[in-house]
């Protein structure tokens, strides 16, 4: 499981069967929301005050690139084929 710590920029890993934190990965500033893949190769978490997306490679948990986007993202969603998606309006 992700969750994203807001006052502290990263993005937690929690094994679900322990309730522990296993990990911690650095991401912009802010962090606000998380998506996983279907298959579950990259998180996609947005950083409310770098307009920006961090992806990460879940295997290796470690940022492999930055996506500028639109002013203070607060939501992600990736669709079912994994390939984009919008939000509803």
């Amino acid at each position: 499981m992700y969750v994203t710590n807001l006052h502290s920029d990263t993005l937690s890993v929690i094994d679900i069967r322990t309730d522990a934190v296993v990990d911690s990965v650095r991401v912009g500033d802010r962090p606000d929301s998380v998506a996983v893949t279907p298959d579950g190769s990259h998180v996609y978490v947005t950083n409310s005050l770098t307009d920006t997306v961090s992806v990460i490679e879940a295997r290796t948990r470690m940022v492999v690139d930055t996506i500028a986007v639109g002013e203070e993202p607060s939501r992600v969603r990736i669709s079912l084929d994994g390939r984009h998606d919008t939000w509803p309006t």
